[in-house]
């Protein structure tokens, strides 16, 4: 974990939603964070390996365990998830 100690602000960017193409030639466009998938097209296309990222949370004197322990269930939603789709994180 990498704590970024009394900083209040951070400089960054929002990346536009992705098009998700799946293995039936279908593409679908994420909206608002979430896709709709069935599972007549659940597949993706182009399924790899997510590497090299963060998940961001808060943690400090007005956090409690709930953050730490909301950031591990959600990852581990994201893992679970991805198997349905040939993604690994």
């Amino acid at each position: 974990m990498y704590e970024i100690g009394n900083a209040k602000k951070m400089n960054g960017f929002i990346l536009p939603p992705p098009n998700v193409e799946l293995g039936n030639n279908h593409v679908k466009t994420v909206n608002k964070g979430a896709i709709m998938l069935g599972k007549e097209n659940s597949l993706l296309k182009h399924a790899g390996e997510i590497k090299n990222w963060i998940f961001i949370y808060s943690v400090g004197k007005n956090s409690s365990d709930k953050d730490t322990n909301d950031a591990d269930d959600a990852f581990d939603t994201l893992n679970k998830a991805g198997e349905a789709y040939g993604v690994k994180f």
